[in-house]
């Protein structure tokens, strides 16, 4: 008899306060998508994403598959 396992879905949310300023994680993962892609690549070809977020420079560097790397502003303008 096999017994059937309750699967819960939840919604979570996670926030980066630093100096005044606010910001949702998962934005930045859309945003360093959004860079790639505006490099002329195809959001398909993503199989892992990296990302480093650095309050103190301002900035989040990612690595994308393991070989491409950039950074995008921690905030948007």
């Amino acid at each position: 008899m096999k017994i059937k396992k309750e699967v819960i879905h939840v919604k979570s949310k996670l926030f980066l306060q630093h100096e005044g300023n606010e910001i949702l994680l998962n934005e930045l993962e859309r945003r360093v998508k959004a860079e790639w892609r505006a490099e002329g690549n195809l959001a398909k070809d993503i199989r892992e994403i990296e990302c480093y977020v650095k309050p103190e420079d301002g900035l989040v560097y990612y690595v994308i598959n393991e070989i491409h790397t950039g950074s995008i502003p921690l905030y948007e303008q």
